[in-house]
């Protein structure tokens, strides 16, 4: 039988929903770029306002994500049908052009990092 303490939170269950989802969503459309599964996890994250990028309202933006795709600093709500992802380099431009998380078809937008630097990074 568990302890209490070994039992995990509301937030860290849904996070691992997402992760499975994302997953799920990955095998079921035959997506077989990574930054694409990592993407549709952290808009689900983003949505849900858990996971450990997540970051809540602050003076900058409603909320955020830092992402752990490579040279992408976070993502966050532009609009309601929009996800704006900010790019530290090249390699974060590696995204697609939209993506349909849980019936909505979000479109991507890229702002460059204050510290964006240009040179191949892939």
């Amino acid at each position: 039988m568990k302890k209490m303490n070994d039992m995990k939170t509301v937030r860290e269950l849904i996070e691992k929903k997402n992760k499975i989802e994302a997953q799920i969503w990955a095998i079921e459309k035959g997506i077989t770029i990574k930054n694409e599964v990592i993407l549709y996890e952290e808009i689900s994250n983003l949505i849900d306002g858990v996971g450990e990028g997540f970051v809540p309202e602050d003076y900058y933006a409603n909320s955020r994500y830092y992402s752990s795709i490579p040279g992408v600093k976070n993502i966050r709500f532009h609009t309601d049908t929009e996800i704006l992802v900010k790019i530290v380099s090249p390699i974060g431009m590696f995204i697609p052009y939209t993506l349909n998380v849980r019936g909505v078809e979000y479109r991507i937008s890229i702002s460059f990092s204050s510290k964006y630097r240009e040179g191949i990074d892939y």
